[in-house]
């Protein structure tokens, strides 16, 4: 399956990686509807897949607000964030792990040659 990324969200991948380097992300990954063809403008929010650098410093749930308040005003839609390695429930994370097998290089490789 070819990686689509909603062109809502393509759009701003700049303030989304400004926004990433400012509150120390490290990695940020799309997953659910933002990334199949059934995104709505109007009704579907963004789900994000998040690894902060330093998570044990202080300060590390300022740059959570920081990232989704910034994320929601950039995106223009409501945000949930997951962090990587925090996933209890094994069966969601193993449909995200197949969702990210499937889908989600492509959308690393663009955050990263912007990161």
């Amino acid at each position: 399956m070819l990686m689509m990324i909603a062109p809502e969200i393509t759009r701003v991948l700049p303030e989304i990686r400004a926004l990433c380097e400012r509150q120390g992300v490290e990695r940020m990954s799309l997953f659910g509807s933002a990334t199949r063809e059934d995104f709505s403008p109007t009704t579907s929010d963004v789900d994000c897949l998040v690894k902060f650098l330093n998570i044990n410093k202080p300060g590390i749930a300022d740059r959570y607000f920081n990232l989704i308040e910034g994320l929601e005003k950039t995106c223009c839609r409501p945000v949930d964030i997951v962090f990587e390695g925090n996933i209890k429930n094994y069966i969601f994370r193993e449909i995200l792990w197949d969702v990210a097998q499937e889908k989600l290089p492509l959308l690393h490789q663009r955050l990263a040659e912007l990161l």
